[in-house]
Order: C-alpha cells, then sequence, then structure tokens
C-alpha cells in the first residue's frame, strides 16, 4: 500500500502514525513515500516540484513501489495506492498513466479537475497553483493535461472515492465528476459521501467507517484468490 502525502509540499515524518499502524496491523505493508518537492530535504528537493506537480510525485510514487516488489519485499500483484487531498491527485495521476500496474486506487477528497478549482480558490492557496502548474490562463492547456478527469477514460483500475460533503478546499463537485466518469466507463468503484464532514474527517463514526470500508475494499482487490 502507497500512502501519498498531502500538501503537495508537505513531508511523511518518521513517527506513528494511526492510519499506516491500522494497515500494517492487518498484513498491509506500507511505503511512504517523499517524492521529490517534499519538505525536510532542501530547498533545490522541494523546488524540483515547480511546474511539475502531477508529474515528479507521479514518477516518484511509482519507482517507489517498483523498487519495493524488485527487492521482493512487497508482491507486485497486489499493489495499491491511497493518498488525500493533492495525494488523491497522485493517486488518480497514476492510475490515468500507469493503468494495470496498481490493483486499486483509494483517494480521499482528492484533486480531479484543476481548471474548476481556479473558479474559486481558497485565499491561502490563490497563487500556489502557478508555483506548482504555471501561470493561469496562459498554461491553460498544461491545467487541463494535469487534470485526470479529461483522461478518465484510462482508468481500468478499481478506485474508492471518499469526500466531504462541506469540503471548502476540494469541493464535493471534484469528486462527483470522477465518480461519473467511472459510472460511464464501468469501472469498479466505492463512493463515501459524508454530507458533514470538511477538508479532513473528523466524525469518530465516519473516520471508523472509513477505515472498515477501506480495508474491506482493498481486501476484495487485492486478496480474491485468497477468499478474502
Amino acid at each position: 500500500l502507497v500512502m501519498i502525502h498531502s500538501g503537495p509540499t508537505s513531508q511523511k515524518f518518521a513517527e506513528f502514525s494511526a492510519r499506516t499502524q491500522f494497515f500494517t496491523s492487518r498484513g498491509y505493508a506500507v511505503l511512504e513515500v517523499n517524492y521529490r518537492g517534499s519538505t525536510g530535504y532542501g530547498r533545490s528537493y522541494r523546488e524540483a516540484l515547480q511546474g511539475k506537480w502531477g508529474m515528479i510525485d507521479v514518477d516518484d510514487c511509482l519507482h517507489g513501489a517498483l523498487y519495493v516488489t524488485e527487492q521482493a519485499w512487497a508482491d507486485q500483484s497486489k499493489m495499491a495506492l491511497m493518498g488525500s487531498s493533492s495525494g488523491g491527485l497522485t493517486v488518480y495521476q497514476i492510475l490515468v498513466k500507469h493503468p494495470g500496474i496498481f490493483q486499486a486506487g483509494i483517494a480521499l477528497y482528492g484533486i480531479v479537475n484543476h481548471l474548476d478549482l481556479l473558479k474559486n480558490p481558497p485565499k491561502f492557496e490563490r497563487y500556489y497553483s502557478e508555483w506548482l502548474i504555471g501561470p493561469y490562463p496562459e498554461d491553460e492547456k498544461i491545467y487541463r493535461e494535469r487534470s485526470p478527469i479529461f483522461f478518465a477514460d484510462r482508468i481500468q483500475d478499481p478506485i474508492a472515492v471518499f469526500q466531504g460533503g462541506k469540503d471548502p478546499i476540494v469541493p464535493r463537485d471534484q469528486a462527483d465528476q470522477i465518480i461519473h466518469a467511472l459510472e460511464e466507463n464501468q469501472v469498479p468503484h466505492l463512493y463515501a459521501l459524508y454530507p458533514e464532514e470538511g477538508h479532513g474527517f473528523k466524525s469518530a463514526e465516519n473516520i471508523a467507517d472509513f477505515y472498515q470500508q477501506s480495508l474491506h475494499f482493498l481486501n476484495s482487490h487485492l486478496l480474491q484468490e485468497e477468499g478474502e
């Protein structure tokens, strides 16, 4: 299970993670990737993501997963992805660009359409996309190319989508768009909408539901031949 952090200029720390512990305690190996652009490794490493969001994060997460399987630490026929917010975007981008390598993807309030987000961006992120992708509208073509929704017909691997109904950062419409595309293309999927949640889940009931549904989803698509 490749876990992709959000931000995207954030990082995964070498510390206790309840989410990681949940899955490792149930038999999943977890790889947490600090792809190029992550903080904590110096300015040049972080600034490598400038203009390359949706590209080098995709490459680094993919190559990290393949390296793990080459070392025989994990089974390449039983790999999945998980990411939230910008990490959800990376999940979608990997499934668009490299179908068939992963057996499933889980996206929590993931970005699918950059152009729609530009219409009413959060104040503190108003110019973030210009650094990560490019100036708008000059680079509108690039924004479209980095938006998974316009290439959703390439997705063939099962996806579980979790979304808060009151998310002000990645609105519900982003999840609705990808679910509509998955339905049209008859891609196996799960959609869990929590109407009262925002950008991240706070209700204990919803958090428990997320874990239970995620585990069942992964077991269904990665462990079928074992009767799970």
